[in-house]
């Protein structure tokens, strides 16, 4: 893997994490990554991402998801919407706004 590689790698890694924490606040101001660890589980194979969002009132919330694997491989536009479908859709979120 070339450097464009990991740096595309990490920015959709990035993306996708917004997509989670915009499911969870309103009023998301940014997301900070901490770690990235590989987490398998009966075969299901995930990116367990740890990181903290930071809200608009500065309150800093550490937190972490399993992206699975199959999102990475996925338009990000395709991957929200599977995050949306598998999580409950926050319609006064769309992390792309």
């Amino acid at each position: 893997m070339n450097i464009q590689e990991h740096i595309r790698f990490f920015n959709k890694v990035l993306a996708l994490t917004t997509i989670y924490a915009k499911q969870k606040v309103d009023d998301l101001a940014y997301v900070e990554l901490h770690g990235l660890d590989v987490f398998e589980d009966n075969g299901n194979k995930y990116l367990n991402v740890s990181y903290s969002y930071t809200r608009l009132d500065r309150d800093v919330i550490p937190d972490f998801d399993l992206i699975p694997f199959e999102y990475l491989e996925l338009d990000i536009k395709e991957a929200e919407q599977k995050i949306k479908e598998d999580y409950g859709e926050n319609e006064n979120n769309n992390a792309f706004d």
